[in-house]
């Protein structure tokens, strides 16, 4: 048969052992704020990779005018591309 003490020292033992309602609604509201932080962090991230996606665009569309010009204007100032191209 269980004492008094036993059952003293199984009711410290849940508390220590078992979470409640309240350590459950504290762990949800405390990942609820780390959550949005992460959120956050994402939406910014993902701000800067639009907007270097659209910077390449543009980039990339000024350098391909660019070589345009200079395939037109190279015979006329008398310069061969074939001979100063610069190779990777």
């Amino acid at each position: 048969m269980l004492t008094r003490e036993d059952i003293e020292n199984l009711i410290k033992a849940e508390k220590e052992i078992f979470v409640t309602k309240q350590d459950l609604q504290e762990l949800e509201d405390k990942l609820s704020g780390e959550i949005n932080v992460v959120k956050t962090s994402v939406d910014g991230l993902v701000k800067i990779v639009k907007n270097n996606g659209l910077e390449i665009k543009s980039l990339n569309y000024r350098v391909t005018r660019l070589e345009e010009w200079t395939e037109k204007a190279a015979p006329k100032i008398g310069i061969d591309l074939k001979d100063n191209v610069i190779r990777p």
